[in-house]
């Protein structure tokens, strides 16, 4: 369809039905980061025991945007909702939107047509036929194993937003034949999201239940005699009746805003970091664009499952959790590699931002029936003593940042710009705008989904998932290293690091430290 065309008329009928909405204030957040040019994307792979068509694809996906319309959901501008995002990136940059506020959002609207062309990223070569290609020869090259090469490349997909009939996320599709055609199978898929009301569990419980779909014996085909290329997955018309509403905003589930004093210490802290914290040596940040790619040190860390089983053992004897021992191993070998050696005197501080799942604060039931997809998300912002970070002192240390994840805060951060007071008087895109440009860049951001449970519950059940991937890179988010972690049960834990050009020396130093952040853990978890 058109891009440009008008919306239906039948568009506030979908309000009634509950397939539109206006975006909560979080989901705003992530919207306003792709309307500013703030972010690229995330993605996570997953590797199947066997491959898997893009029947069985389309089969799986059709139960499972019924159930979460949020997967099938575009943004619609709530100020010109006729303009193609050519005209809207440009209004949304200009002083006719950014100098007022707008305290109403964006819409979320269900697409009226939803096929597996409009998802795989493989049936979309005009849009990324080149780098198509070369993920497509990475991956044969590399025998079938997603590397960091391969991350690098996926690093540059941009998913465009406010498409009238798309969503906000791909799939990619993957094989290391090189003479597989579109009616062979596919063992390796990728989610990639631009962040839109998607998180990294949007995308783990997305593979987890295309597999549980396609492993149901009666799954049947969509459509009859349709090509694959155009499998048609949702048609708002036939299909509205079946669909579930729209889930509210998490922020209306999960009160994000801070009191006054909280706020006002907030900012306190803000202005002091941004005093003593480190400042890589990494360009001022500036906006992302598909003409001048991001460029960015891919190192993956990779732990069996046997290493897996020993760093478990010893955390638990020693009172702490993966994420705080991650956090410290990573702080000690930054200092040893000699990460902070030229830092400016007052630099004595490294901030590390901590993501969580703000599901964990709702009834499983809840989570299972309405929100196990979309953005929600939260995180602990906090700054540490980089003269602390000692090999020495490594258990005690990892005790501490435990601690610290227990008692924190994660919703203050986010929560800050949803106060009444500033979204009546401030327009959001501009302020974070202004607070993500040309800065330096300082530590880390450090995601790990936990464990992710990929054995299947029969032995009927002849798909199955072996092993995942979380991958991301910072865009103009004001850290040097991004760090993500997922652990499956059946293929151990992987660590996906991406630092910023500058960060670290280059590609080579950068792959050396990954080796002694690996050889650390296990030096104190043996």
């Amino acid at each position: 369809m058109d891009e440009t065309k008008p919306l239906l008329s039948e568009t506030d009928t979908k309000v009634l039905r509950g397939h539109k909405r206006h975006l909560g204030h979080l989901e705003n957040y992530f919207a306003l980061l792709q309307r500013q040019e703030l972010y690229g994307n995330f993605s996570i792979s997953c590797k199947l025991n066997h491959g898997i068509t893009y029947v069985d694809l389309a089969r799986g996906l059709r139960s499972i945007v019924l159930a979460n319309p949020i997967m099938m959901h575009t943004l619609v501008s709530a100020t010109n909702k006729d303009s193609s995002w050519d005209e809207l990136s440009n209004y949304y940059r200009s002083s006719e939107y950014l100098d007022k506020p707008w305290p109403e959002h964006d819409f979320m609207e269900v697409v009226d047509q939803l096929s597996l062309k409009d998802v795989v990223i493989n049936e979309q070569t005009n849009l990324y036929g080149d780098l198509l290609t070369k993920l497509q020869n990475q991956f044969q090259k590399d025998n079938g194993v997603i590397t960091e090469k391969l991350c690098d490349i996926l690093s540059q997909v941009r998913i465009p937003v406010y498409q009238r009939n798309k969503p906000n996320w791909r799939i990619l599709c993957l094989t290391d034949d090189p003479n597989n055609n579109d009616s062979q199978s596919f063992d390796t898929l990728v989610y990639i999201s631009n962040h839109c009301s998607a998180d990294a569990m949007t995308g783990i419980n997305l593979f987890q239940d295309i597999v549980s779909e396609i492993n149901k014996p009666d799954t049947k085909t969509i459509i009859e005699g349709e090509s694959q290329e155009s499998l048609q997955i949702w048609d708002y018309e036939r299909d509205y009746l079946k669909c579930s509403k729209l889930p509210l905003p998490i922020t209306e589930r999960v009160n994000y805003v801070p009191s006054i004093l909280t706020f006002i210490w907030l900012i306190i802290t803000t202005i002091v970091n941004g005093i003593f914290n480190y400042k890589s040596p990494c360009e001022d940040t500036q906006r992302i664009t598909e003409s001048e790619p991001q460029v960015c040190y891919q190192s993956f860390v990779r732990f069996t499952q046997d290493e897996v089983s020993r760093i478990k053992n010893k955390i638990n004897k020693q009172k702490c959790t993966m994420t705080a021992l991650m956090q410290t191993a990573l702080c000690v070998t930054l200092k040893e590699h000699g990460i902070f050696n030229n830092r400016s005197m007052n630099e004595i501080t490294f901030d590390i931002t901590v993501p969580n799942n703000t599901r964990k604060g709702l009834p499983d039931s809840l989570v299972d029936e309405q929100y196990k997809y979309g953005s929600n998300v939260g995180g602990l912002h906090y700054s540490y003593l980089i003269s602390s970070f000692k090999d020495s002192q490594f258990w005690s240390l990892a005790r501490y940042y435990n601690g610290v994840f227990k008692s924190a805060d994660y919703l203050v951060g986010l929560g800050s710009i949803m106060l009444g007071f500033i979204t009546q008087n401030k327009n959001i895109d501009a302020m974070i705008a202004d607070s993500y440009l040309n800065k330096k860049r300082g530590g880390i951001i450090l995601s790990n989904v936990g464990v992710i449970n990929t054995t299947t519950s029969s032995e009927e059940d002849t798909l199955q998932i072996e092993d995942m991937l979380f991958m991301q890179n910072l865009g103009v988010l004001n850290f040097s290293y991004s760090v993500n972690i997922v652990t499956t049960t059946s293929g151990g834990m992987n660590l996906c690091m991406s630092a910023v050009e500058g960060a670290v020396a280059s590609q080579a130093d950068f792959t050396a430290l990954g080796k002694e952040l690996h050889a650390k853990i296990m030096n104190k978890c043996d």
